[in-house]
């Protein structure tokens, strides 16, 4: 009768550390949840933040090849991975003239990061340039 008695009580202190057990296990998992979902966020700031910085790189090449060559019209610009660090961009360039002034130019560029990523990261932006009077014997 005493063994039984002892028995019941062993059993009944298995509940407790076995209780203490599964909200161990639940706080882990929010944890793994949580990080991840932080990881997931900085991953898409990331991606936003490049491709931000592709739109102005790509603003700042049309101006110059438009500087060097007025008939300048835009190209696709494909960024390495290796330029990048690890996953390539692509920017589409267009540029146009302006209606009734010969001598401003619009430029649009999209810029996607990464390239050919399901959830890749988009940014769209204008300028108009001015390129000034057009003198003979070449660029200004």
């Amino acid at each position: 009768m005493i063994a039984r008695a002892r028995a019941r009580r062993r059993g009944l202190a298995l509940v407790p550390a076995l209780a203490c057990l599964v909200v161990v296990i639940l706080f882990c998992g929010i944890l793994v949840r949580q990080v991840s979902t932080h990881r997931a966020l900085v991953r898409d700031e990331e991606r936003r933040v490049q491709v931000e910085w592709l739109a102005e790189s790509a603003l700042a090449r049309a101006s110059a090849r438009l500087a060097a060559d007025r008939g300048y019209k835009g190209e696709t610009w494909n960024i390495a991975a290796a330029e990048l660090g690890g996953q390539a961009g692509a920017v589409q360039i267009t540029v146009e003239t302006v209606k009734d002034q010969a001598a401003r130019r619009r430029v649009r560029v999209q810029a996607d990061f990464p390239r050919d990523a399901e959830q890749r990261a988009r940014a769209s932006k204008t300028l108009t340039v001015d390129l000034g009077p057009e003198r003979p014997g070449g660029p200004r």
